[in-house]
């Protein structure tokens, strides 16, 4: 690796008062290797107590290096209650930022400065980031040299917290297990981006917002969802190497949720598309399965799904503000009037049949979720 580095000059000047919190590093996965100094311990000081803590904006607590004593991160309490400023020893410390990439400060009380930045400088740039639960890319001391986050061994990792999904839209709730949805989505011609979950032209559909995702956990989540801590996978039943499967565009919201996520296309239609979380506990999953015209949500679309359509605006359910994204084919918006009628009735039949449409769907079924 070939370094292209900007030194740093500061002053170390006094500390703030210290607001320490316990580690949120994983019991197991807690070492990085620096070439020059050897191994250092991100969770133990002082039996993690003051431990490297990482919150959703700065770090705080020491690193312990058995070579090079304590690594000191950042106190917990910037002056802006957001991020360090850096500017002098009076502020300083390692700030999550964009993309969950680490950047700033931290002081070795025998080895000086400490640049998070330093991997990004590198060539090629290896910058040091949050991605899937842990820490990755390289941090650069000027007196140590590099310390490596990038290692498949021994890495450092958050720990995993028993944090669920409670809710996610649409719906609220769902017959096929937790965290599944289905959704009947297509798009009006072949020449128009289909509209549906995650595509922010889509029209709400009452109190239902198509927009973007939303998801809420039982607790706060630690790391919170970024980019970079959301994995998403689609079933790939075309064979296009998940080519058609959509990429996350933006992630917003704090604590526990509602967290809003965006992504650059709907969900491919007859696909299940799969979303993890870092920080919720084992086998939690949100996952979307798409198929337009399944009406009566049995994985498989034909004339009954015309019946169940008929049956539910005879009844008045179509037009229940949490039953139109089900019923709502053509995804008309008249807010506070009847979405659903006949024209849906219409739309349904257009897809069976392939008429404005990009295949026909009688008989397609939809692929099982993972």
């Amino acid at each position: 690796m070939k370094i292209q580095y900007a030194s740093f000059v500061g002053v170390m000047c006094g500390l703030a008062t210290a607001a320490w919190a316990q580690s949120n590093i994983d019991p197991v996965n807690k070492f990085a290797w620096g070439e020059n100094v050897g191994w250092t311990n991100w969770r133990d000081a002082n039996g993690a107590a003051q431990g490297v803590n990482i919150g959703a904006t700065f770090l705080s607590g020491f690193i312990w290096g058995e070579n090079i004593g304590f690594i000191n991160v950042g106190d917990g309490t910037p002056a802006n209650g957001v991020s360090y400023a850096n500017a002098n020893g009076s502020d300083f410390g390692v700030n999550v930022g964009a993309g969950s990439l680490l950047h700033g400060l931290a002081w070795g009380e025998n080895v000086g400065w400490i640049n998070f930045d330093g991997g990004g400088l590198a060539t090629p740039p290896l910058p040091a980031r949050i991605e899937a639960g842990r820490l990755r890319g390289f941090v650069w001391g000027e007196n140590i040299g590099w310390i490596n986050l990038e290692d498949n061994v021994h890495f450092v990792a958050l720990a995993t917290s028993a944090v669920s999904i409670v809710s996610a839209n649409p719906p609220t709730s769902s017959p096929y297990g937790p965290g599944v949805f289905r959704d009947v989505l297509q798009n009006t011609t072949p020449t128009l981006t289909p509209q549906g979950i995650g595509v922010a032209s889509t029209p709400d559909e009452g109190p239902i917002t198509y927009a973007m995702i939303s998801v809420t956990f039982s607790g706060p989540i630690t790391p919170a969802p970024t980019i970079a801590n959301i994995t998403r996978a689609c079933t790939d039943i075309a064979g296009n190497g998940q080519a058609d499967c959509p990429t996350i565009t933006a992630v917003s919201g704090s604590g526990a949720g509602p967290y809003l996520i965006s992504l650059s296309a709907p969900p491919p239609p007859r696909e299940c598309i799969t979303f993890t979380f870092a920080g919720t506990s084992a086998g939690q999953k949100l996952q979307y399965q798409v198929l337009p015209g399944d009406t009566s949500l049995d994985g498989s679309v034909n004339t009954q799904d015309l019946l169940t359509l008929v049956q539910r605006l005879n009844d008045g359910m179509a037009n229940l503000p949490a039953n139109r994204a089900r019923y709502n084919i053509n995804r008309s918006n008249e807010p506070g009037g009847v979405v659903v009628n006949t024209q849906d009735l219409l739309r349904l039949v257009q897809l069976l049949n392939g008429a404005s449409a990009t295949q026909v769907f009688n008989g397609a079924t939809v692929a099982a979720c993972p």
